[in-house]
């Protein structure tokens, strides 16, 4: 980024207002698709919730929960769902090139969302055996999100979540992969570095395993008390362990953003640490507050839509009036945004993941972080 600052100051008096957060809903979710509209085969990368059509499927998904009677360019959220779900993914093989898990696994995604918008059981038994069959074959493998165990185990939970009746078929499998995940630490990940933060590290791994609500908390203690130890003193956090870094990247992958939405959902899971867990949310949210309103144009991975969800329902809405449709613009035509050059139809890059903040603020419920800590 050069000499160009990394954030707006957040310095004004008062919390700001958006005037009509409906609207700027309605006007993300018709740009996805028009721009990126439904076709067979896929004009671009299938990578499961992290970006192609199964990632644009899972948005509308929750559009059909959160805004049943939304109708966008003339079809419901659940007909968009079905419609980015008759894009190709049934053609993926389960083992692509590479052999990897996560949530970036398209054959096992684009199922997951199948089977939460028409609950049919037989697609839930497809992603277990799918699940079954990954694990078996990649020996040990990531943990991690993306690549990894952790990023299964969100599609496990969201096939959970949305099919009530598979608990206790999908539990049996989630736990078979918490109890391969947790005695493995030091989770390591790219050049066999052990991150900290929400992406690749020690920080979404912890979460995704306690988000099974499968009893594992005390194994995990230790491991959250480490990562509230790597804070740093402006209440960011390193993005390797044992502070070998000065990144000071304040966004979700990386950074205070992430571990907070790690952190805020389980706070609660673990007594004993529940005065420090206070003490470390407050001190990275004020971290947030003053750095975070990005200056990359809005996404979910590094840039404020993904940054307000640290927040509660003022001060998310705060931030997302610096992420309204007109001032992106104006922002990118004045050079003062950097204007997003990949994925823009991906939830974690682009455009879905600022309709995801858009429902947020317009439903003021909190929804989590999509492919995250939603679907609970």
């Amino acid at each position: 980024m050069s000499d160009k600052p990394r954030y707006f100051p957040n310095d004004s008096p008062t919390l700001a207002k958006v005037s009509d957060p409906r609207s700027e809903l309605i006007h993300s979710l018709t740009t996805i698709i028009l721009g990126a509209p439904p076709q067979n085969p896929w004009n671009g990368q299938y990578k499961g919730l992290f970006t192609g059509p199964t990632s644009i499927a899972y948005v509308f998904l929750w559009l059909s929960k959160t805004h049943p009677d939304l109708v966008i360019e003339g079809k419901s959220g659940k007909e968009w769902c079905l419609e980015y779900l008759d894009c190709g993914s049934d053609q993926i093989a389960l083992i692509p090139e590479g052999i990897k898990m996560g949530f970036k696994n398209e054959y096992v995604a684009s199922r997951a969302v199948r089977a939460a918008i028409t609950k049919d059981m037989s697609v839930v038994d497809e992603v277990l055996a799918g699940v079954r069959k990954m694990h078996e074959v990649i020996g040990e493998g990531e943990n991690e999100l993306f690549d990894g165990r952790a990023g299964t185990l969100v599609l496990l939970r969201t096939v959970r979540f949305w099919v009530p009746e598979s608990k206790e078929r999908v539990n049996e499998v989630m736990r078979m992969l918490c109890e391969h995940i947790i005695p493995r630490r030091p989770w390591t990940w790219h050049k066999g570095s052990e991150f900290l933060g929400a992406a690749h590290g020690l920080a979404g791994i912890v979460l995704q395993i306690v988000l099974c609500d499968l009893g594992f908390e005390e194994k995990l203690e230790s491991s959250v008390e480490e990562l509230l130890d790597q804070q740093e003193e402006d209440g960011n956090w390193y993005i390797m362990m044992g502070s070998s870094d000065k990144g000071g990247y304040v966004q979700w992958c990386h950074g205070s953003p992430g571990v907070l939405v790690s952190l805020l959902p389980i706070r609660d899971r673990f007594p004993r640490l529940k005065e420090k867990l206070d003490m470390a949310i407050e001190k990275g949210r004020k971290n947030v507050w003053e750095k975070g309103l990005l200056v990359k144009e809005p996404c979910l991975c590094h840039g404020i839509s993904g940054n307000m969800l640290v927040f509660e329902k003022d001060e998310r809405e705060h931030f997302m009036s610096y992420a309204t449709w007109e001032r992106v613009q104006q922002g990118i035509k004045d050079g003062s945004v950097i204007e997003a050059n990949d994925h823009r139809y991906g939830l974690l890059f682009g455009e879905p993941g600022r309709a995801w903040a858009w429902m947020v603020v317009d439903t003021g419920e909190n929804l989590g972080c999509p492919a995250y800590s939603a679907d609970v």
